[in-house]
C-alpha cells in the first residue's frame, strides 16, 4: 500500500469523524488498566462528593465563597486534575508513537 492511499482528505475525514471517540477510548482504557489513574479519579470524586460546593464551582462554574477547609480541598482536587492530565498526556504520546509505527508499516515506509 502506498502513502497516496492516505491522502489529506482521508486524514481530515478520520479526524473529524472519529478523533474524539479515539481519544475517549484511550481514556476509558486508562480507567480500566491504570491503577494510579483509577485512584486519582476515585480520590477526586470523593473530594467533590464530600465538598459539593467544589463540584458546583468546577463543573457548573458557579461563584461562591469557600471555607478554609473547602479551599484546602480545592487545592487537592486541582492537583489531582493535574496528575490525571499528566497520565493522559503520556498515554496519548505513547499511543501516537504506536499509531505512527503501524501507519509506517502499513505504507511500507519501514519494514
Amino acid at each position: 500500500m502506498s502513502i497516496s492511499k492516505f491522502d489529506e482528505p482521508f486524514i481530515e475525514t478520520y479526524f473529524e469523524d472519529y478523533f474524539g471517540e479515539f481519544i475517549s477510548d484511550i481514556f476509558v482504557n486508562l480507567k480500566k488498566k491504570n491503577k494510579e489513574y483509577k485512584n486519582i479519579i476515585a480520590e477526586k470524586e470523593k473530594l467533590l462528593n464530600q465538598y459539593p460546593n467544589l463540584r458546583k464551582l468546577i463543573e457548573d462554574d458557579e461563584s461562591m465563597a469557600l471555607s478554609e477547609e473547602e479551599v484546602s480541598a480545592l487545592s487537592k482536587v486541582l492537583c489531582l486534575f493535574d496528575d490525571k492530565r499528566i497520565i493522559q498526556e503520556k498515554e496519548l504520546f505513547l499511543r501516537g508513537i504506536r499509531e505512527a509505527y503501524f501507519f509506517l508499516k502499513k505504507t511500507k515506509m519501514i519494514e
